[in-house]
């Protein structure tokens, strides 16, 4: 044990230097639990405690030029502060890892942190966060956001702005070679995996670049690709179909598989071409999957929707051969040569109220053309026109007997259809006159054509009866009357009536 009232000098070249008054001064290292201290003061153990006010003078102070560091304590507070001028780093090892500076921007990485929290410098080198069965929250001066109850692994915020150009899914995939900028669609044989599209398939998206937003990351068992569901992405395309402009809606090509064409027919498209190229490569697309009409399938449905308020002869119809609309065109008056062939849909039976034909009318093989049918409009209005003696009554002349010996009148011959005989006798097959019911023809009577006498009836009206006779009537009287006996009974009339 070692007292020492007043001061003390320890060390070769304090031998002559006076010791402070109560004080003590060591040339060389102060070990503190340690034969081999390794520094002016090397404490090995417990630690080191000091206690003592805020003042400068009784606090653990690194004190010297600028960049001084104090450790103290206020109240309950423990402290490390520097000077107003410096800021506050860490080095675990040999670099710097946090710096915190005066404004109380804290850096990671980054020895001019310029945010609140910045990490990283920008020098490339890449540097994660990761918040673990937690959340982030990002509120807009709020203040009952980000204070009220959050879910674990939920971001929160007012709005978000990104640089890159596209959001995005991700897909399953057995194809671990898909690339970005080519075109996929559904794997039948995997459920919901993609794969690299080829002719015939129905394209649903494309493999994006670098997403602004990826949804849907998995767990990591098994293959997967981001497929862009909007905004901007490459696309590797041909030119087939010739040089891309600025516009022009993107197709899959059909020669090579999961690469886009200019599209020039009607059929799925996966966007919309957003700049100019003449090579093959990679133009940007704007995605809009859709079913896209070709220009010349949309003038023909133009023209097909105009037939509704314009005649045949002054609408032209052009469709493309081979062309969406010519297919379906051809497929529908198919269907309805199918459907007018069939004998169970009733087509057979058709009623309207008026029926129109351009050229022609046939039944079973049979025509009537349209002077067919104004022929038999005349020869009808002939056999039906009155002659000129028309009266409301029909009925028989006095008889030959009660006549005087006066020739019969024609209305006589008429009314009569036998005439009396030479001895004066009446036939008894025609004793009985025609009642103009007779004469009436029914409404379903054949047409004229059938009656087998076209002219003649005309004429024995004109001679014989002063009502108007229907040509359809002629069948029914043929066998009771003929023409041919009218000029014999007039004779006969005059040579057998008794003269008074």
């Amino acid at each position: 044990m070692l007292s020492v009232s007043g001061g003390g000098s320890f060390g070769s070249g304090y031998d002559t230097t006076a010791a402070p008054t109560g004080g003590l001064i060591i040339e060389g290292n102060v070990g503190i639990g340690t034969t081999t201290p390794l520094a002016k003061t090397f404490i090995e153990g417990a630690g080191l405690i000091v206690k003592g006010s805020l003042s400068a003078a009784s606090n653990l102070v690194n004190y010297g030029g600028t960049g001084s560091i104090g450790l103290d304590t206020a109240g309950s507070l423990g402290r490390i502060w520097t000077d107003s001028a410096s800021s506050l780093a860490f080095y675990p090892g040999t670099a710097e890892a946090v710096r915190i500076t005066g404004a109380g921007n804290v850096g990671i990485a980054s020895t001019s942190p310029f945010l609140r929290l910045t990490v990283g410098t920008g020098d490339g080198t890449e540097r994660d966060i990761g918040v673990f069965n937690g959340s982030i929250c990002a509120d807009n001066g709020g203040s009952t956001k980000c204070y009220g109850a959050l879910t674990a692994g939920v971001v929160y915020g007012d709005s978000s702005s990104f640089e890159l150009t596209d959001v995005a899914e991700q897909y399953p995939t057995t194809d671990a070679s898909l690339s970005p900028g080519e075109i996929v669609a559904i794997d039948s044989r995997a459920g919901t995996n993609v794969k690299r599209a080829v002719l015939g398939d129905a394209p649903m998206g494309i493999v994006s670049t670098a997403p602004g937003v990826l949804l849907g990351d998995g767990d990591g068992s098994e293959e997967r690709v981001a497929i862009a569901l909007s905004g901007r992405v490459p696309v590797i395309v041909t030119m087939e179909n010739g040089a891309i402009a600025a516009g022009d809606r993107i197709a899959l090509s059909g020669r090579a598989p999961g690469r886009g064409m200019r599209a020039t027919e009607s059929g799925r498209t996966v966007g919309i071409a957003l700049e100019d190229t003449d090579t093959a490569g990679s133009v940007m697309v704007f995605i809009e999957p859709e079913f896209t009409w070709s220009a010349g399938d949309q003038a023909a449905f133009a023209s097909i929707m105009d037939m509704a308020s314009s005649t045949l002869a002054s609408t032209t119809v052009e469709i493309v051969e081979g062309s969406f609309i010519d297919g379906f065109v051809k497929g529908m008056f198919a269907q309805i040569t199918r459907w007018l062939a069939s004998a169970t849909n009733g087509i057979g039976d058709v009623f309207a109220r008026v029926f129109n034909a351009s050229e022609k009318i046939c039944v079973d093989g049979e025509c009537l053309t349209r002077d067919d049918i104004r022929a038999l409009r005349a020869m009808t209005a002939s056999a039906s026109s009155p002659s000129s003696d028309d009266d409301d009554s029909y009925s028989p002349s006095p008889s030959a007997e009660g006549s005087g010996g006066t020739q019969p009148s024609n209305d006589d011959a008429s009314a009569s259809s036998t005439p009396p005989t030479s001895d004066g006798d009446s036939s008894t097959a025609s004793s009985t006159p025609a009642t103009s019911d007779d004469l009436t023809p029914p409404t379903d009577q054949p047409a004229p054509e059938e009656t087998g006498t076209d002219e003649t009836p005309p004429a024995e009206v004109e001679q014989g009866a002063e009502e108007p006779v229907d040509s359809s009537a002629e069948p029914e009287s043929e066998p009771e009357s003929s023409p041919e006996p009218e000029p014999e009974s007039e004779s006969a009339a005059d040579a057998g009536t008794p003269q008074s």
